[in-house]
């Protein structure tokens, strides 16, 4: 019997899960019992029976037995005493108080991208890095921070030859670091903090490389490219294909590449001032300069980029995000037109039938994603947050909620005692297509496919950002014909909450392998590799689907042991999660700063 919650804690108003897991097939005990023990004065506080028990499809010799103990908000250190029958199994303690998020957690993470700043000989060699091709110019792209814990490249994004998987990477860093510095400056607590400026700093240290990687024709730079050996002599510029790293000469970022992600950063940055942070050769006047001339370049240049010379769903809200954040720093209407044109486009992606987004209008293949599935609907509030017409706004509104309801009735169509998101996916052989917790091993990368942190903490932040403000999508459409076809708003906001919260107790440990994957907390950190270990604040790629059995879970499969060929699918960490992961703890404080 495993005791299942999460390791690091709960905030008292928190939604709070603890999940028995169970060797077998079927539900074995209807007599399970779980009494909280405070480990203060040793008294049972309250008892509690289970509110679901049983299996979920596929997931193989597992049972479970949720329990909910949101109504209980007493702070101390706890601990679940379970009683069946025959035995009496006690849980590890677990602390409830208001500073479980910003005592140490959001400072580690900050840390962690500290240290996985591109530094020593990668960064001498990053001063004068060549091309792949014909171009014979050199150009200083030092900075940034390294990808991975065995990958020392630097991407804007990669698997730009699938056209439908790209993740976001600096950028994305860049823009989610901005934004909490920001939201932690506007808290009383930290105002004037230590944990602003660093903040910040990292921010600073993010955005000066986008500026390097910025060509003076306007577009960025996809990726300085070593093919995973960590030789600084064959740092390149350029892109890739499959898990040979067959060089590219097509580097030029298109929206989806990360040219777009590194537009709303540099726009975002703009907006704040350096103070006492130094400059590494670059000035917030600099930055919408950049900015600016690169939107305007993709805005003219995107198709040439693109592997398969169309945009997708990804173009759409990248390049969306791009144009509020210009618009935001300028206050220049063409870029209010241009949000209201990528908003358009992107609306036209999610497809009534199937109540999910597609990867192209009118199309077959379903979106679906590893890291930034959050990134869909996050793209439309910001848009909303501008909008000043209210015929638009209480559009752009109602998809809003119409998405968030789809996603939520996905997850609660089946047994799903975590609360986990699903996906719609397509296999690329044999073209199925089903609903699923994890991505598709066939895919069109040919290799790609690992845990999903980055999309699950997405999905927290994207959660918890829109409630804050559902109030306002919900007054955006007062009045409306279709007001009363939308879920009510008291039990949406509450399952927002509660699927945010499910989301982060996920990784951190409440998961069927009882890991927390945030290195230097909870219990039973994964780790990577000797030659390339793990780092305190930084998070592994996670749990994924079977690797015999997609339908199934895996973590480090027995049958992979020694394969380091897979092994990095599991326990390597990769920066997207931890940046995803801080956006959704900063979330959870109070309203973010979306502007």
């Amino acid at each position: 019997m495993n005791i299942l919650h999460n390791h690091v804690g709960f905030r008292p108003e928190a939604h709070k899960l603890m999940i028995v897991q169970t060797a077998g097939d079927q539900t074995q005990s209807s007599d399970l019992t779980a009494d909280l023990v405070s480990l203060d004065d040793l008294k049972i506080k309250i008892t509690l029976k289970p509110i679901w028990t049983g299996t979920i499809k596929g997931w193989k010799n597992r049972v479970f037995y949720q329990f909910d103990f949101s109504d209980f908000s007493d702070c101390g250190t706890y601990r679940f005493h379970v009683r069946d029958a025959d035995e009496t199994t006690i849980g590890a303690p677990f602390r409830i108080s208001p500073h479980v998020i910003d005592s140490d957690m959001i400072s580690d993470v900050i840390f962690y991208f500290k240290g996985q700043r591109s530094t020593g000989r990668w960064d001498e060699t990053d001063r004068s890095v060549p091309f792949y091709g014909s171009r014979k110019d050199l150009v200083d792209v030092h900075g940034g921070w390294f990808d991975a814990s065995g990958d020392y490249s630097k991407y804007l994004s990669h698997l730009s030859y699938t056209n439908y998987l790209n993740p976001q990477q600096i950028p994305l860093t860049v823009w989610v670091l901005l934004q909490l510095g920001q939201t932690l400056a506007s808290f009383p607590k930290h105002g004037n903090t230590l944990l602003v400026e660093r903040s910040f700093e990292e921010a600073w240290w993010g955005a000066d490389f986008l500026m390097r990687m910025q060509d003076r024709e306007g577009y960025f730079y996809m990726t300085v490219f070593d093919k995973w050996n960590k030789k600084s002599e064959e740092r390149m510029i350029s892109a890739f294909m499959t898990q040979q790293g067959i060089r590219l000469e097509n580097y030029q970022a298109g929206f989806r590449q990360g040219g777009g992600m590194a537009v709303a950063a540099l726009a975002r940055a703009a907006r704040i001032k350096r103070n006492n942070i130094p400059a590494d050769g670059y000035e917030p006047q600099q930055f919408l300069v950049a900015a600016d001339k690169g939107y305007r370049h993709l805005v003219h240049h995107n198709l040439e980029y693109l592997d398969n010379g169309k945009e997708n769903i990804i173009d759409c809200y990248c390049a969306l995000i791009a144009s509020v954040e210009l618009f935001r720093t300028t206050s220049d209407g063409w870029y209010l037109d241009e949000s209201r044109r990528w908003a358009i486009a992107l609306s036209t992606h999610f497809d009534a039938k199937i109540r999910g987004w597609v990867v192209e209008p009118g199309g077959n293949r379903p979106y679906y994603h590893a890291s930034d599935s959050g990134l869909v609907i996050l793209s439309l509030l910001h848009y909303f947050s501008i909008e000043p017409n209210a015929e638009l706004r209480a559009t752009i509104a109602k998809l809003i909620i119409i998405a968030l309801k789809a996603e939520l009735d996905r997850a609660n169509a089946v047994m799903n005692p975590f609360r986990l998101s699903r996906q719609i996916v397509q296999d690329s052989i044999s073209k199925e297509i089903r609903e699923s917790f994890f991505v598709p091993h066939n895919n069109e990368s040919g290799y790609w496919w690992q845990g999903e942190n980055a999309r699950i903490s997405s999905m927290t932040s994207m959660f918890r950002i829109v409630n804050a403000s559902i109030n306002d999508l919900y007054l955006a459409i007062d009045g409306d014909t279709c007001k009363d076809s939308l879920p009510d708003y008291n039990n949406l906001s509450i399952q927002l909450l509660s699927f945010a919260d499910a989301h982060q107790d996920w990784i951190l440990g409440c998961n069927p392998y009882d890991m927390c994957m945030l290195q230097g907390h909870g219990r039973n950190n994964p780790r990577y590799d000797v030659n390339g270990p793990n780092a305190p604040g930084g998070i592994c790629n996670g749990i994924t689907g079977g690797y015999e059995d997609e339908l199934d879970i895996d973590f480090l499969p027995a049958v992979l042991e020694g394969r380091s060929d897979h092994r990095w699918r599991w326990s390597e960490q990769w920066i997207p999660h931890a940046t995803w992961f801080v956006l959704g703890l900063v979330s959870a404080m109070g309203n973010i700063t979306l502007e």
